[in-house]
């Protein structure tokens, strides 16, 4: 079974369809790049998997089941997170909130310290920052964060739009 199918999915704004037709499957273990010109559609269709937008056809399912009209918890217990293009990080808590932001649906405390352990061994420019406002952060250190949040979820399938977005 896919983690990630897609099924003849379209995306609309208003009348104007933004992504067309698209088909795709994504397994356990694959790395997947959607590749395009700027306003091709790529981030449309991640924000219509990751249940932000509605398709205007098709179908999509996670870990096989159908996604439509699911909230971004439902998601998450099935094994997703997006992190969207722009970060959006929390700037006023500090870099260890965000990160704790990211296990909110969990309750295993060994296995949540276990992560952030693990997230901070992989990305170390946040360690030293951990009590700092996330805010502060530069640009490729907040996208450090945004990942390592997504990190602390376990999603078996995290998509990153953007992910070079803030780096030099």
């Amino acid at each position: 079974m896919s983690l990630l199918a897609l099924s003849d999915v379209s995306v609309s704004y208003g009348p104007l369809t933004a992504v067309r037709n698209v088909t795709l499957e994504v397994g356990q273990g694959e790395i997947v790049f959607l590749a395009g010109p700027n306003g091709a559609g790529k981030s449309t269709l991640l924000r219509a998997v990751a249940g932000v937008l509605a398709p205007s056809q098709g179908k999509i399912t996670l870990a096989g089941t159908p996604t439509a009209g699911l909230r971004s918890e439902a998601l998450v217990r099935l094994g997703f997170t997006l992190v969207p293009e722009g970060r959006e990080i929390f700037g006023s808590l500090s870099v260890a909130e965000n990160l704790a932001i990211g296990a909110y649906l969990r309750r295993d405390r060994d296995g949540i310290d276990e992560d952030m352990d693990f997230v901070l061994t992989e990305l170390p420019a946040l360690k030293p920052r951990l009590r700092d406002p996330a805010g502060l952060l530069s640009g490729g250190q907040q996208q450090m964060l945004a990942i390592g949040r997504a990190l602390m979820t376990r999603a078996s399938l995290i998509a990153i739009d953007e992910p070079s977005l803030g780096l030099a």
